[in-house]
């Protein structure tokens, strides 16, 4: 699911912030709910939760019509991601704010001033490895 979601958010070109928000939503729903889901459900869960982080981090959100037709490939109805998300909204106490990896190591470069003490082709270089390392990170609990 993860690397379908850096597929699908990087596809629209989505900030990165929005992969590691949706990334942190899907988690902490799935640590803090008391349902029993299906592998099927799985889908579901990452699509509203895309959406969702979309919602809080984009300045041009995801439409629910593009979210069910193009991502979902209308297999998802309109219905079942709103009340999804609702679901999500209600598991996480409405707390969607967070700080993310991806913050965390955006902030350690710039209070390094390593943008002032690199050639700008290669701070953006390092900015590149370092999202990188950081999705790769997602794949492996015991890295993080």
């Amino acid at each position: 699911m993860v690397d379908w979601m850096i597929e699908v958010l990087c596809s629209y070109k989505c900030k990165n912030q929005s992969f590691f928000l949706a990334v942190h939503y899907m988690d902490r729903y799935f640590k803090e709910t008391k349902k029993v889901f299906e592998p099927t459900d799985l889908h579901q869960i990452g699509v509203s939760a895309m959406f969702m982080a979309c919602k809080y981090e984009e300045i041009y959100p995801f439409k629910l019509s593009l979210v069910h037709d193009k991502i979902a490939h209308k297999k998802i109805s309109k219905d079942r991601i709103r009340a999804q998300e609702r679901d999500i909204m209600r598991t996480l106490k409405h707390d969607l704010s967070t700080s993310t990896s991806y913050e965390f190591m955006m902030n350690s470069l710039y209070l390094l001033k390593l943008n002032y003490i690199l050639d700008e082709k290669y701070f953006k270089y390092l900015v590149k490895v370092c999202i990188y390392l950081s999705k790769m990170n997602m794949y492996d609990y015991k890295l993080l």
